[in-house]
């Protein structure tokens, strides 16, 4: 009696167990697939605020704020030329739009078009030239940096020396920026310097 009503716990014990994990594993199937199947896409969501701030820049168009933000999104959808368009229509309502300068200098990386990101950042750098807080800004290192880059690119290699050394006056453990800046210089023949 004592044998049978030991195997009579396992079998129970044993079958509760198997039906605890069918329910878990079963519960697991259905969120993963309720998540993918409703759950929107990084696409999706780009969309909607592209829609969101067409919407408000309609109701506001000479606010040079929301005209960048929307810039932003086009361009992460990668429609450049939307993009382009409201940032200079952002630059029409204020011409020293730092935001816009610096934004319309990305999407011109982005889109490999380098002597107009050069225009683009060289402007931020001119407008920040007077700056008290010029070598406390992070933005501006960012500048610094991409413009670096352009002129790289566009194989002016003493340029981009000259802007990555700017960016590593404001943080001067940019990994990329010192990499960068040896870059210059090994491509300007100075080997040791690099």
């Amino acid at each position: 009696m004592s044998m049978s009503r030991g195997l009579l716990l396992r079998w129970r014990r044993s079958n509760t167990l198997i039906i605890l994990a069918a329910v878990i594993i079963g519960v697991g199937a259905i969120s993963t697939y309720l998540y993918y199947t409703r759950s929107p896409s990084v696409g999706d969501l780009v969309e909607r605020q592209v829609a969101r701030l067409e919407d408000l820049v309609h109701q506001d168009p000479e606010n040079p704020d929301l005209r960048v933000q929307l810039a932003v999104y086009y361009s992460e959808a990668k429609q450049y030329p939307k993009a382009i368009d409201q940032i200079r229509e952002a630059l029409r309502i204020n011409d020293s739009h730092q935001g816009a300068l610096i934004a319309l200098g990305d999407i011109y990386m982005e889109w490999k078009r380098y002597p107009e990101a050069i225009n683009s950042y060289s402007r931020v750098v001119e407008l920040n030239k007077d700056s008290p807080l010029r070598y406390a800004s992070m933005q501006l290192e960012a500048v610094y940096y991409w413009l670096g880059v352009a002129y790289l690119e566009t194989g002016e290699p003493e340029m981009a020396a000259t802007q990555f050394q700017e960016a590593l006056k404001i943080v001067p453990t940019d990994a990329d920026a010192n990499y960068q800046l040896g870059v210059a210089y090994v491509r300007l023949g100075r080997t040791e310097e690099a």
